[in-house]
């Protein structure tokens, strides 16, 4: 799907406009799958409508939050939050990311979907813009954590995107340790303990095919 909407959005979404007068409003499962179809359609192609893309992907998350099928909300929270964040509107993802943790904090690990990371990724990028640093490496290194107890392919985005805000992380903390002067360091600058954490995960990282 992902490869026929870079093609052809409009087709996509004539076609998506179709399903809907076919779908019965019960149908979650077809109601998410047309939202996934017309964000991908309006936020990868030469449409380049993101908030389009932001309002299709947020109806596919409100259908499924309200259906109960956590595993999906998630994933559409996690992926409307991915175009809010490139449109700047970071407090209003931070909010959707929020709720879709919250979700993830509810589920059984053996339910969860592959895309799950994405809402805690999200979230990271996020603090990281805000300079939270703390949070947002505590966030990358749980969405790793979700992402390596599956074996879908699917994770590797995931798993790529955490470990650059670690990477980014650790820059920022490696820099603040080099600007500030050593009185003034031992002062007042703690390194947060988690950051031999991420250094040793940076130094092995293991994805799984």
């Amino acid at each position: 799907m992902q490869g026929f909407c870079k093609e052809d959005g409009q087709a996509v979404l004539a076609l998506c406009q179709r399903a809907l007068g076919l779908l019965s409003p019960q149908n979650y499962v077809g109601h998410f799958y047309v939202s996934t179809a017309q964000y991908l359609s309006f936020y990868l192609t030469s449409i380049n409508d993101v908030e389009a893309a932001i309002t299709s992907m947020f109806q596919g998350y409100l259908i499924t939050k309200e259906a109960e099928q956590h595993a999906l909300a998630i994933f559409a929270a996690g992926y409307t939050a991915i175009a809010m964040i490139g449109a700047g509107q970071l407090h209003e993802a931070q909010r959707l990311t929020q709720q879709a943790i919250h979700l993830v904090s509810q589920m059984p690990r053996e339910r969860m979907l592959p895309d799950v990371g994405w809402a805690m990724v999200s979230q990271a990028e996020i603090l990281w813009e805000w300079n939270q640093l703390d949070g947002a490496l505590s966030l990358a290194e749980e969405a790793l954590s979700l992402c390596k107890e599956t074996t879908s392919k699917r994770t590797i985005p995931c798993i790529l995107c955490a470990y650059a805000i670690l990477l980014r992380v650790c820059h920022a903390e490696i820099s603040m340790q080099h600007v500030l002067p050593c009185s003034s360091l031992n002062a007042s600058v703690q390194t947060p303990t988690s950051i031999s954490t991420s250094i040793s995960l940076l130094s092995s990282p293991r994805l799984t095919k």
